[in-house]
């Protein structure tokens, strides 16, 4: 009778370690509750924000004529699309003209960040 009440706790041992086992793979987990990886991720793209606008000034200022350049500031770089901010209505009349002779295209071609297009705002 010694070895039916052994066999017993034996089984019993084992399942009791296979449900702890279950409960362990299928209980919640514990979480991170920290914002560290969002801040990180987030550093992270304004690196690269700034490397990109960074990148498109390098070229705007090459590419787009003196007296114009100075006239205008370049306000942002998102999703393609360079923004840029003039001075008053001939500055961006000038722009205007370079842009769509050719300067777009060469903006574009000389940055090497990934610009689709150039707004200009006032």
């Amino acid at each position: 009778m010694t070895d039916d009440h052994a066999n017993d706790s034996g089984r019993t041992d084992r399942a009791s370690a296979r449900l702890a086992r279950v409960v362990a793979a299928r209980g919640p987990r514990p979480r991170d509750l920290s914002i560290r990886e969002h801040i990180q991720g987030l550093a992270n793209s304004v690196r690269g924000a700034d490397a990109g606008l960074a990148a498109a000034a390098r070229a705007w200022g090459t590419v787009v004529p003196g007296e114009l350049a100075r006239a205008c500031t370049i306000e942002s770089l998102s999703r393609g699309v360079l923004r840029v901010r003039v001075t008053d209505a001939s500055v961006r009349f000038g722009l205007d003209r370079f842009l769509r002779a050719g300067g777009e295209s060469r903006v574009i071609a000389a940055s090497s960040a990934p610009i689709r297009t150039v707004k200009l705002q006032s």
